[in-house]
């Protein structure tokens, strides 16, 4: 993957250094569009794609931008309304490639595909994972792969605790004008894995913005959920075996249902049915040693079952919804 520089964080940098301000970027209107004229639009993404012998290496990446963390929220503010096709959110993504982009996907039950949606929740249209499959779909996030950047989704949900076929897949992001289209179809790598340690329920994952690093974090009302990593280097096809590297100490035993990493890198965001924790990677500190100090409790809206989350794409602030069909999708900025 090598350091991602200014391809991944050229449009961010101003962003994670500027003002309070909370108007959402415009949308790049000299950005190749994707054919918004035929029912189904597909994506050649296989010229910059690693072949399925390639490994994708997540440990390796830029130094992370200037901090971009808000010192105190505003309360949640309803922004729009989510199409009647995202029926049950479960997750949402803030696109790193298309300014003022949102990503969400539905629980399981739906077919591998994620939605396209502007700030204020709008449908623009319909990304399939070409060639995977939708168990369990359960969290989302945007991150660096090999292509430079990628939506990541996790097929981690397992309420029995009995599936042997987690996996994760990605597809490179696709460029996008803002404007709507019907559908298109992007193929789409799969990486499953296990855990070193039995089965467990999750619904939440989260990739490092700079240092390309994957975890997910289990959901558990007994203990706090447990945070395992991915192998730095990952081979689409060749299963893995997770690392467990602690504890999301201080979710008293909540549900932790979604998550995210800053674009900056210097904060991890865990959704509950109840609270929302925002946790502190200090500069030198791992993601690991983040989840050892206890998070401080951040406002979130009233949901009714809560269990999507993402940052803005400059940091400043973070979406929320619940799911459910006609939902509001609530912003929190900064004070």
């Amino acid at each position: 993957m090598g350091r991602l520089g200014c391809f991944v964080w050229a449009a961010l940098l101003v962003g994670c250094s500027g003002s309070d301000a909370q108007s959402e970027p415009e949308l790049d209107s000299g950005a190749s569009t994707v054919d918004s004229s035929a029912d189904e639009a597909a994506v050649d993404a296989s010229e910059d794609s690693p072949t399925d012998s390639t490994p994708l290496d997540t440990a390796t990446g830029g130094d992370a931008p200037t901090a971009c963390a808000c010192v105190d929220y505003s309360d949640p503010a309803n922004v729009g309304t989510l199409p009647a096709v995202v029926t049950e959110t479960s997750g949402l993504a803030s696109s790193r490639k298309n300014p003022g982009v949102l990503y969400a996907h539905n629980d399981s039950g739906d077919s591998a595909r994620v939605f396209a949606l502007d700030s204020k929740g709008a449908l623009l249209g319909e990304i399939a994972f070409g060639g995977a499959t939708a168990v369990d779909w359960e969290d989302m996030a945007v991150g660096p792969c090999a292509e430079g950047s990628c939506v990541w989704i996790g097929d981690v949900g397992d309420n029995g605790k009995s599936r042997s076929n987690y996996a994760l897949y990605s597809i490179p992001e696709p460029t996008l004008d803002g404007k709507t289209f019907a559908k298109t179809t992007i193929a789409a790598h799969k990486f499953p894995f296990s855990y070193p340690d039995g089965k467990w329920n999750c619904e939440t994952l989260l990739v490092h913005p700079t240092t390309g690093e994957i975890f997910v974090v289990t959901k558990d009302s007994t203990i706090d959920g447990g945070v395992y990593r991915f192998p730095a280097k990952l081979v689409p096809g060749t299963p893995v075996t997770l690392e467990k590297v602690g504890s999301a100490k201080g979710t008293n035993k909540n549900l932790v249902t979604g998550g995210d990493i800053s674009p900056c890198g210097d904060r991890i965001l865990l959704r509950t049915y109840g609270p929302l924790y925002e946790y502190t990677i200090a500069p030198g500190k791992t993601v690991a040693e983040a989840f050892s100090v206890a998070p401080r409790s951040v406002p979130v809206a009233k949901e009714g079952q809560g269990e999507a989350v993402a940052f803005r794409a400059d940091g400043r602030g973070y979406f929320t919804a619940s799911e459910g069909t006609g939902v509001a999708l609530s912003l929190t900025g900064c004070r």
